[in-house]
């Protein structure tokens, strides 16, 4: 017999006036398939909060390690209320994607001290 599982209720999203507001996402192209649809779903969220498709401006990146240069570039616009950053880095034979990952996280992490 398996375990049940409890019941959750769902989080309700954030629904404000998001009127006049614009909103970016950079999105890695490196991983198309796993990255589309964390694109899909994203968008999806913004829709379900309220904010029309027309206020997210989605800029696209080769991989990864170029996501944090273009997001600290859309920062400095001052034209976004905010920023999502989508990539996947997937483990291969060697460690590279410990190191892209580490120096990825780090720079968001400085990022998002300074915007």
């Amino acid at each position: 017999m398996a375990p049940r599982q409890p019941k959750v209720p769902p989080t309700p999203l954030l629904r404000a006036d998001y009127r006049g507001q614009r909103f970016a996402i950079v999105r890695s192209r490196f991983n198309h398939v796993i990255t589309q649809g964390l694109l899909c779903g994203s968008l999806n969220c913004f829709t379900a909060a309220g904010v029309r498709i027309e206020q997210v401006d989605v800029y696209t990146v080769p991989g990864a390690f170029e996501i944090p240069g273009v997001a600290l570039r859309v920062g400095n616009s001052g034209g976004y209320q905010g920023i999502v950053t989508l990539g996947a880095v997937i483990a291969g034979q060697t460690q590279h994607h410990r190191y892209i990952n580490h120096a990825v996280a780090q720079a968001l992490m400085q990022l998002n001290l300074t915007l």
